[in-house]
């Protein structure tokens, strides 16, 4: 690395910048004493114009080594301008309060007064410049109580961030990743104080990169310069970020999941693949309950007419919808026999019905054809009844069952390998069957996310 001179001394203003801070708020605080306290405002007059003309050097020492700091680059021209001129301001104001306070310029009073006013506003204000340049914005309110945050949150002209509870709405990058770079990164990378030439603060910036960095490369986590350098042994030169708070281990891996989902800025949480490490993650770090829903909770459907489900009650069925905001219908049968003609009562209801229980019922194969018309069963329990592998034939339809019990049936492997074109089964349960052994782990070894119950 080469030597910077101007760099090597300018690094010093965040130390030299404290002096005059130091000897301002001192003159400030011996002049409030003496004309407060002694109720005579030359009583310390000797001491205070010399904590205003030391404050005034050493305002000159901060200025020089601010602007050789601010020639390094790293920072945007508005910001940093607007800093080294107050600074200059600040310092002109220090000069004037001692020629005032010793006497060496005569004005009235209140011309001292004034000075001393613009004076402590104007070190307020570059402080504040500062201060945004070297942590960012947001520093001061980072860890502020809730409504705090939120009122100088807007008037810095951020929004808090509140995480939807469906997660078809939560935006990955805008909800799970921004807000991570917002608070570990953003101090260093912004549209102020752009370090290595990256501003992470938008979407357009990021993608754009540094002047040796590739931020972000889409679907290639290792070649993404923030996941590289986030993943850093923490004493590695290029470790980031250098101060604060490094990246948690959840943080790094939801932005690893966002980079290997192709890094997009408009995908939702539901549109990317979610290992069970991810699902756990958002469930624990932002309470978002992200596990796969069954297709009745995500879509809704209109209530079925009052006399068309009476009608099915009055077959021998029990039941009614999910709840009351959810129209899909759970119905079942127990050990009570059919009314004839009930099963087809069903077919009024077909869209509706996604539980059927017709568990110990007097269910016939024939049955069947009727059940395999029920488009969004999604769960349906056989148990107990007399139907056989020809029965089965019949529900192969049923493109969103997950749930099949067949308990104490007469099924067996020639009928169940029928049910192989079932893709969407997840858990079958075949206690005393006819199955064998053998088509049972022949089956799950090739149907990801089956799970067969067999009993002992």
């Amino acid at each position: 690395m080469e030597s910077n001179f101007d760099l090597f001394v300018g690094r010093f203003h965040p130390l030299v910048v404290h002096l005059p801070i130091g000897f301002l708020f001192l003159a400030l605080i011996l002049d409030v004493i003496s004309s407060i306290v002694f109720k005579d405002s030359s009583k310390m007059g000797k001491a205070v114009s010399f904590a205003y003309m030391f404050g005034g050097i050493s305002g000159l020492m901060a200025v020089a080594t601010g602007w050789l700091l601010a020639g390094g680059g790293g920072y945007s021209d508005g910001s940093v301008d607007w800093h080294r001129w107050m600074g200059v301001f600040v310092t002109l104001l220090a000069f004037l309060a001692w020629l005032l306070k010793s006497e060496r310029l005569n004005f009235p009073i209140r011309v001292y007064h004034a000075n001393t006013i613009m004076l402590v506003t104007a070190l307020f204000f570059t402080g504040h410049l500062g201060g945004n340049l070297t942590h960012g914005s947001n520093y001061l309110i980072e860890h502020a109580p809730k409504p705090l945050k939120v009122v100088f949150g807007n008037l810095n002209g951020s929004k808090s961030i509140q995480i939807p509870e469906n997660p078809d709405s939560v935006n990955v990058y805008n909800h799970l990743v921004h807000p991570v770079l917002d608070a570990k990164c953003l101090s260093c990378h912004n549209p102020s104080k752009a370090k290595g030439g990256l501003d992470m603060s938008d979407p357009d910036s990021l993608m754009t990169g540094g002047d040796e960095l590739i931020a972000v490369v889409p679907g290639k986590p290792l070649e993404s310069g923030i996941f590289q350098r986030t993943t850093l042994p923490f004493d590695h030169s290029k470790f980031m970020p250098p101060k604060g708070n490094p990246l948690e281990y959840n943080e790094i891996r939801i932005l690893e999941w966002w980079i290997e989902g192709g890094a997009s800025f408009e995908i939702s949480v539901s549109d990317l693949d979610r290992p069970e490490e991810i699902t756990a993650i958002l469930q624990e770090k932002y309470g978002l309950d992200a596990r796969p829903r069954p297709f009745y909770e995500t879509v809704s459907i209109d209530s079925l007419p009052e006399s068309e489900f009476i009608q099915i009650i009055e077959s021998g069925f029990k039941g009614g919808t999910l709840s009351e905001d959810n129209n899909y219908l759970s119905l079942s049968v127990g050990s009570s026999n059919l009314k004839e003609g009930g099963i087809k009562n069903l077919l009024n209801a077909k869209d509706h019905i996604i539980d059927l229980d017709l568990s110990r019922s007097d269910l016939e194969d024939e049955d069947l054809a009727i059940i395999g018309q029920l488009e969004n069963l999604y769960s349906l329990n056989l148990n107990n009844t007399s139907i056989t592998d020809v029965g089965l034939e019949s529900i192969v339809g049923l493109q969103k069952l997950e749930i099949l019990n067949l308990y104490g049936t007469s099924v067996t492997d020639v009928g169940l390998s029928k049910l192989k074109e079932l893709t969407s089964l997840k858990k079958v349960y075949l206690w005393q069957t006819g199955a064998s052994k053998k088509f049972v782990d022949d089956w799950t070894s090739g149907s990801e996310g089956l799970q067969v119950v067999m009993g002992e």
